[in-house]
């Protein structure tokens, strides 16, 4: 009998966390395993998503709501030059030097504050979508900040 209870409460507590996750996902929240809820998510997981979220309320404030905007790790030139008015936000990962930054070719990076050195750090280069220059780069945003 007592078995019996606890495999009724923990379906229950199953079916809950379900809902709650169905829930978190239509407020904006991406998806998660039931089995995964409880757990926190890392700490540089929850930097992105702040920096992504940093991301669509810039393009949202500066650009108006109905702004498409697009995430590329290495947009080709045929991308930068036709954006067609869409906002395209190119993720650059490099390797922290202090306030600057190196990427995996070499490139230079500054950041929005000082880094430990050593550390990953990704940054989200916005580019312009009222032209199609290929150097008209709108805005920066790393470490929580837009510059």
């Amino acid at each position: 009998m007592k078995r019996r209870r606890n495999k009724k409460r923990a379906k229950a507590a199953a079916a809950l966390a379900a809902v709650l996750i169905v829930i978190a996902a239509g407020a904006g929240v991406y998806l998660a395993r039931p089995d995964l809820v409880r757990k926190a998510a890392p700490r540089a997981v929850r930097e992105q998503e702040r920096d992504v979220r940093l991301v669509k309320s810039y393009v949202r404030e500066h650009y108006g709501a109905g702004m498409e905007v697009r995430f590329r790790e290495k947009p080709s030139y045929g991308e930068i030059t036709n954006r067609k008015g869409t906002a395209l936000v190119e993720v650059v990962r490099s390797r922290s030097e202090g306030r600057i930054g190196r990427l995996a070719d070499g490139t230079l990076i500054k950041y929005n504050k000082k880094v430990k050195k050593g550390k990953r750090v990704t940054s989200y280069l916005i580019w312009n979508p009222r032209n199609d220059f290929d150097d008209d780069i709108a805005a920066v945003v790393d470490n929580g900040k837009v510059r």
